[in-house]
């Protein structure tokens, strides 16, 4: 009898390691939070964190975390009347937000509040924020991750519970990790006379910015090479998608959908904006259409995730016609 019983612990305790460690999703614990979801193919891995805003803590392929995390924020949460006296922290890694920017209500229950968050598939999670009662909306996060590639798709759900319909827009604010080269196709004809935007001192939108050495347009691609004055570019920008190139070698590519017709509420009316701190971090950032949400109505928004092998050019000379081609490859 007790062999049969040490047979049995030893299959059922062997069971349970392989099952730890098989890909798709699982509970797990990381960077000091606990009760983080881990979804992971083959090659992938992706861990939302709910305790502090509903982030993307790690996003990677074959190890390369591309997302930029500061280690002394390693555990951060707060309470729900912590919150109201919480300073302005920039919580690291995979953040998202409604927009627009200088419009959208005091969120920080969703920025810095603690969600919830349940496995959805083997491959699939969701995070769902607090209620937050002043505005009567909630936020649902939905990931879903390919089983074979590094595709993730990120749809974000606003629902309005409140009395009053409430015009809103999805806002990815990505911290990838810094020093990297970024790239955003143009629209062509541009609304803007040099095909961005550059935000100065005290917000000013600078509609002719100055040249600068480590920023280029070229066959009507942007392309920010390094450290520049301004931190903040804005993009009239159609072709739904931009690319950032890491210094660990790996391609992100952002994807979403852009419609001529849809109305943008950033005050460059621009789907898409990067900022860029020195050798720290960049936030690459596209942005929704702005919706009215009417009481007891939802909008919701994607974008999806990509990570692919390239060779950061020590020459800073990225390869335009191979990274649309990696692109335009993408499914």
């Amino acid at each position: 009898m007790r062999k049969r019983t040490a047979q049995l612990a030893f299959y059922f305790g062997l069971y349970t390691s392989v099952f730890a460690t098989s890909p798709g999703s699982r509970i797990v614990a990381a960077h000091g939070y606990e009760n983080c979801i881990e979804i992971s193919n083959a090659t992938c891995r992706v861990v939302l964190e709910p305790n502090c805003g509903g982030r993307v803590l790690v996003y990677e392929l074959n190890g390369k975390n591309v997302l930029y995390i500061d280690p002394k924020q390693n555990g951060l949460k707060f309470s729900n009347e912590e919150l109201e006296t919480a300073p302005g922290i920039q919580p690291c890694a995979g953040r998202f937000d409604i927009g627009p920017e200088k419009l959208k209500p005091n969120t920080k229950l969703f920025w810095l509040g603690q969600w919830s968050a349940k496995i959805t598939g083997k491959f699939s999670a969701r995070m769902t924020s607090q209620l937050d009662k002043k505005t009567g909306i909630q936020l649902f996060r939905d990931f879903k991750l390919d089983p074979k590639t590094s595709k993730l798709k990120i749809t974000q759900t606003i629902l309005n519970l409140g009395h009053q319909s409430q015009k809103l827009c999805f806002w990815s604010r990505t911290f990838a990790s810094g020093g990297g080269i970024f790239i955003a196709p143009l629209s062509k004809p541009n609304r803007f006379p040099k095909g961005y935007l550059s935000y100065g001192d005290e917000n000013v939108m600078q509609y002719m910015p100055q040249a600068e050495e480590n920023i280029q347009v070229k066959d009507d691609y942007f392309l920010l090479l390094g450290p520049t004055k301004a931190m903040k570019y804005v993009f009239d920008s159609d072709q739904g998608w931009m690319g950032y190139i890491t210094k660990d070698n790996l391609l992100f590519v952002k994807r979403y959908k852009y419609k001529n017709s849809s109305e943008y509420g950033e005050m460059s009316a621009s789907p898409l904006s990067i900022w860029y701190k020195d050798e720290t971090m960049a936030e690459l950032e596209p942005i929704g259409p702005w919706e009215w949400i009417h009481p007891k109505a939802k909008a919701s928004y994607s974008e999806t995730w990509d990570l692919l092998p390239y060779n950061y050019p020590q020459n800073k000379e990225a390869n335009l016609t191979i990274i649309n081609a990696k692109v335009k490859a993408l499914k």
